[in-house]
């Protein structure tokens, strides 16, 4: 999520991140500073392969 995100949505995301740390999830949720909602797409290469990679690689540890 980037933190200065265009639509504003990055607020609600940060209080998704603290209901879930309490619930004890291992959910990994990342603000990037200065980044807006499509900057944050070329994040680490790529937001949509980046995240495919962390999927699999989950994936096959289990």
């Amino acid at each position: 999520m980037g933190a200065q995100d265009t639509f504003h949505t990055n607020d609600s995301v940060v209080l998704m991140q603290d209901a879930l740390h309490k619930l004890g999830s291992d959910a990994e949720i990342q603000i990037v500073p200065g980044d807006d909602h499509w900057q944050i797409l070329d994040w680490h290469g790529g937001l949509i392969g980046y995240s495919l990679a962390e999927m699999l690689q989950r994936l096959t540890l289990k």
